[in-house]
């Protein structure tokens, strides 16, 4: 699971890796990702992110309409199934959603879906998504599956945090080469030995080289002469 979901370029598609994994190891024919919402609050919301098997269209009755009654739910800590997880950090199981009393997503009978498990994606003891699975026939819980599952949900936090962290230092370099490019002064980087790394298109203009001339040059090449000749 974690080895499809270091090889995918986005925190989308590693999920996407991940939920597909699970549902053919262990049967499942759904797969949704539930992430925290934006506004600051540990409340959960769906990501948009699904799995659905081949045979889901056929075993699984009302998909879209689940998928639509899913996309309007919040959870609170604690609440359900999905608070539940979010809150304990821990995997929880449903036998068949069918004869759950806190099933709140449709009609279950309707839905065609029974079985139901949901576990937490975790960095450091923090609920970063909660990933829930089904089926279209009852389960009693597998308890090798729940013992793995939280395993399974750290790895793939570091996965997203990486990811995460990625994103974050690409932008900040995309910033960075904004303001260096829209600057009307010549800036030029130089590492500890005055060797240049970087130089804006001020800088190209002002002293009449290209910067891929100046890369791996002593910024002294541009100083005038004889500060140029001074050790």
């Amino acid at each position: 699971v974690t080895q499809m979901a270091n090889e995918a370029d986005t925190v989308r598609a590693a999920l996407s890796a991940a939920m597909e994994r699970i549902c053919h190891f262990n049967g499942w024919q759904v797969g949704h990702v539930w992430r925290k919402a934006d506004d600051g609050s540990d409340d959960m919301v769906s990501a948009g992110i699904w799995y659905i098997s081949d045979q889901a269209e056929r075993a699984v009755g009302q998909l879209e309409k689940f998928q639509q009654i899913c996309a309007q739910k919040r959870y609170s800590p604690g609440e359900i199934l999905i608070g539940a997880v979010a809150q304990s950090g821990r995997p929880h199981w449903i036998d068949d959603i069918v004869e759950s009393k806190d099933w709140r997503r449709g009609d279950a009978k309707e839905l065609g879906m029974h079985a139901a498990i949901a576990f937490p994606v975790t960095v450091e003891g923090q609920v970063l998504a909660v990933l829930e699975f089904f089926s279209d026939h009852p389960a009693k819980r597998d308890k090798r599956f729940m013992e793995i599952m939280p395993d399974v949900g750290i790895q793939l936090g570091y996965v997203i945090k990486r990811q995460q962290t990625e994103h974050s230092l690409h932008e900040s370099e995309q910033r960075r080469r904004a303001v260096l490019n829209a600057a009307p002064d010549a800036i030029i980087s130089t590492d500890r030995h005055g060797v240049i790394s970087d130089a804006n298109p001020a800088a190209e203009q002002i002293f009449g080289y290209r910067k891929e001339a100046l890369i791996g040059q002593n910024v002294s090449m541009l100083m005038p002469s004889p500060f140029r000749e001074e050790p």
